[in-house]
């Protein structure tokens, strides 16, 4: 016969294990730099007085809106090439066959691989950091969509093209709405990468 935990003390469990875990995660680091006498990665009283030193400047907000608004570009460049991508490689097999190997080799490399290319093609500005998110989030999308496209029942396809529904309508009314679940799932997993 199985136990059940306690409300209260399951709700301990989920505060003070993930708390426990992160002050011994903060412990290791302090130790690591304590016995390697790093002067390059910094103690951890060392980040919050710089986090503290950038909040009293006012930089601190500012930086982390550069940030986010750099995440959003690229997730968003990501999400309008990726999708229709991955549907199109879905839907119509051709597609799929041509451009899925250059996918798979492409997705191999890491996307930190592709920051020489990113300084050279853009430089050190933002434009480098959008096209290397871009990079990370894309490959998600795309496959992601197409294992989508391609799990819509065909009946589906052709029950809209009985009713009259022409190329946009089909894609709108029917494969869109079909595949929404699988294709969310895997922004989520795009957006966490």
């Amino acid at each position: 016969m199985a136990t059940t935990t306690p409300p209260r003390r399951a709700a301990l469990e989920r505060i003070l294990l993930p708390l426990a875990v992160a002050a011994l995660l903060v412990g290791l680091w302090l130790l690591a730099v304590r016995l390697t006498h790093s002067k390059i990665f910094p103690a951890p009283l060392a980040v919050l007085r710089g986090v503290h030193e950038l909040w009293r400047k006012g930089l601190l907000l500012r930086y982390a809106g550069a940030s986010l608004l750099r995440v959003a570009a690229g997730y968003s460049l990501a999400v309008l090439v990726g999708v229709p991508l991955g549907l199109g490689m879905g839907v119509w097999r051709a597609l799929g066959v041509m451009l899925d190997p250059l996918v798979q080799a492409l997705r191999a490399i890491s996307p930190i691989a592709w920051i020489p290319i990113a300084i050279v093609l853009f430089g050190v500005r933002d434009q480098a950091t959008v096209f290397l998110i871009f990079l990370a989030a894309v490959f998600p999308v795309v496959l992601s969509a197409q294992s989508a496209a391609r799990a819509v029942p065909l009946v589906y396809l052709r029950a809209g093209r009985n009713l009259g529904l022409n190329r946009a309508q089909l894609v709108l009314r029917v494969l869109l709405p079909a595949t929404l679940p699988e294709l969310l799932s895997g922004l989520r997993i795009a957006l966490g990468v």
